[in-house]
């Protein structure tokens, strides 16, 4: 009975798609999930899990877990979420935080992308999330950006790199560091936690975050994508005396100098946490 219900529900979200391609914006709920009963824009470019709300479920459900446990300790939360992408988890930040207690900055430099951004804030009604049109990198100013077809795998390009054939469309974005859009703001709208999944960026956006992180102590959640992240990420949390938990294997990474393949090195979707409040999280980190 399962298994006829999917496939009954996957053939009626896949008819909606095909149709929205047809016409203006179409908009489905999200049946499943901590996600559930959001509304989302629809288009090609979504699969089939995000639209029926099963897509990084697993990872969501860690995260509520996670921001529960921080709530306790800071009840009014201020959230980064670099790599916003359509919204699903500034979405899920915000309802999980608190739509009267929290902050969410949301951030994408993508202006197609964006767009789609934009429209699910608006039509979930989320007051606490506010929208920002921008990339993060080691410095502030403008930087090329490639638009690919799958808004998943958009990037910002190296200075001087080539584009290829039928790879993309190169466009000019506004970027910013985290220090220098949250000394601008103040401490108080600094972010208790901080969501990145820039598609190999945080290797260069993760060197200008010192203040943030002295300041505020915020717990990061880090999408890593190369081993210039995975670096990057050991070397931010052994000069900020933070400690690291591997969310895939479920385990504390042992050697924050080391990367992939090393098995006890940095990689993959690791949760940053100041050393001081490790010992707080024992009991939902096993």
């Amino acid at each position: 009975m399962a298994l006829v219900s999917t496939q009954f529900i996957k053939r009626i979200y896949t008819n909606v798609l095909s149709k929205s391609a047809e016409t203006s914006v179409r908009t489905l709920p999200i049946l499943l999930g901590p996600l559930r009963g959001s509304r989302i824009c629809v288009d090609s470019s979504l699969s089939f899990g995000e639209i029926l709300g099963i897509h990084e479920i697993r990872t969501l459900y860690f995260l509520k877990n996670i921001l529960i446990e921080l709530k306790k300790q800071r009840p009014h939360l201020c959230v980064a979420d670099l790599g916003a992408n359509m919204g699903l988890f500034s979405l899920f930040f915000s309802k999980i935080a608190g739509e009267n207690s929290s902050h969410i900055d949301a951030f994408e430099p993508n202006p197609r992308t964006f767009e789609v951004l934009w429209r699910n804030v608006l039509l979930n009604h989320r007051q606490n999330i506010e929208c920002h049109r921008i990339a993060f990198s080691d410095l502030p100013g403008k930087i090329d950006f490639l638009m690919t077809e799958n808004n998943h795998t958009s990037h910002i390009l190296e200075s001087g790199s080539e584009d290829q054939p039928g790879s993309g469309q190169r466009v000019s974005v506004d970027a910013t560091t985290l220090d220098s859009f949250y000394r601008e703001k103040g401490i108080t709208k600094a972010p208790d936690f901080i969501k990145v999944d820039i598609e190999g960026a945080a290797s260069l956006a993760l060197k200008s975050c010192d203040w943030c992180l002295e300041t505020k102590r915020p717990w990061l959640f880090i999408e890593s994508h190369t081993p210039e992240e995975d670096a990057a990420i050991g070397k931010l949390a052994l000069k900020h005396k933070y400690v690291a938990f591997d969310t895939v294997q479920k385990r504390w990474i042992k050697d924050l100098s080391a990367t992939f393949p090393n098995p006890d090195g940095v990689s993959g979707r690791p949760l940053l946490i100041p050393e001081e409040v490790q010992s707080s999280l024992q009991a939902i980190l096993k």
